[in-house]
């Protein structure tokens, strides 16, 4: 599920009022990398497979695989030596099966990046600006800046038959990177995927095998025993932190936490995945138990929102 990246960069300030006026050259843009990928609809079916490197102290390996069949009928997978996650689109939600019960910060970091033809879709206070010429490597890009309810939030930039080449994220300084490009029927998709956190390479995947199918077999898409049902969309309305109770940090070292957001707005289910030590632990878990938010929304519908952060 979509997520902001600033989060805890706008958690504790005044959100400022949306200033301007989208440009219509820039959302015509985003529309068109939207239409052209592979996920989106009348696109055709399709399977591929793929595997990822997450860099952490050490390299881990894991392998991911999709088979598309609709935007409302797919199956993906992820599986590292100690993770492992199946979700399978049905009607309004997925069915999710998942060991451990959390992701950790590379993993989530993996997922956001696939996810990125979702983005490309703005929620309701997010406003675009005119379309900027870059160069880089001796290559003109197409960048649009997105802003969140006026504070700028991300850089999107596009080569010029509109494929989305990098997103980055200003508060977090996060980039996600996207190249080789291949056709699966008369849309795209990257073969090629990277996550920078800061300068730092965090997770790199390649596609080993990419086809355009057949109709897919039933069996697919048959629910795994330990899965749960729960609403989900491509692109909800996000979580909005609301100024409750208003806390700020009392600890000096950064604490990295996976968490659900309910559909009551309070935090559930935190996990620990970087420890800060025992009093920054604690610190921050005190602190989020005064947080609320506005909840997640597909269409008006509340849905819960899952994220990976640190504090």
């Amino acid at each position: 599920m979509r997520w902001i990246s600033a989060f805890f960069s706008f958690l504790f300030i005044v959100i400022a009022p949306l200033t301007g006026h989208d440009s219509d050259a820039a959302r015509n843009l985003l529309l068109q990398a939207q239409l052209a990928d592979a996920r989106s609809a009348g696109g055709t079916m399709f399977r591929v497979n793929a595997t990822f490197a997450i860099f952490n102290d050490d390299k881990k390996i894991g392998t991911y695989e999709l088979a598309w069949a609709s935007p409302s009928k797919w199956r993906e997978k992820v599986s590292t030596a100690d993770f492992s996650q199946v979700r399978i689109k049905d009607g309004d939600g997925i069915w999710e099966a998942r060991q451990p019960a959390y992701q950790s910060l590379r993993v989530w970091q993996l997922m956001q990046a696939l996810a990125f033809s979702n983005r490309l879709s703005l929620w309701k206070d997010e406003s675009v600006g005119s379309i900027k010429t870059k160069q880089k490597n001796g290559v003109a890009e197409r960048c649009v800046e997105v802003k969140l309810s006026g504070a700028k939030l991300r850089d999107l930039c596009f080569n010029d038959v509109s494929e989305l080449l990098s997103e980055h994220y200003i508060p977090s300084d996060r980039t996600y990177e996207f190249a080789n490009y291949s056709k699966i029927g008369t849309k795209t998709f990257p073969r090629e995927i990277k996550v920078y956190d800061g300068k730092k390479l965090a997770v790199e995947l390649s596609v080993t095998e990419m086809e355009q199918s057949l109709p897919i077999d039933s069996s697919t898409f048959v629910i795994p025993p330990d899965a749960k049902w729960r609403n989900w969309c491509a692109n909800p309305e996000p979580a909005i932190p609301l100024p409750i109770v208003v806390k700020y940090p009392s600890h000096e070292r950064h604490v990295t936490l996976f968490g659900t957001i309910g559909t009551d707005g309070i935090w559930h289910d935190l996990y620990i995945l970087e420890s800060g030590g025992s009093k920054a632990d604690a610190s921050v878990l005190d602190e989020l138990k005064s947080v609320r938010f506005k909840p997640a929304t597909c269409d008006g519908v509340l849905v819960t929102a899952e994220t990976a952060f640190r504090r």
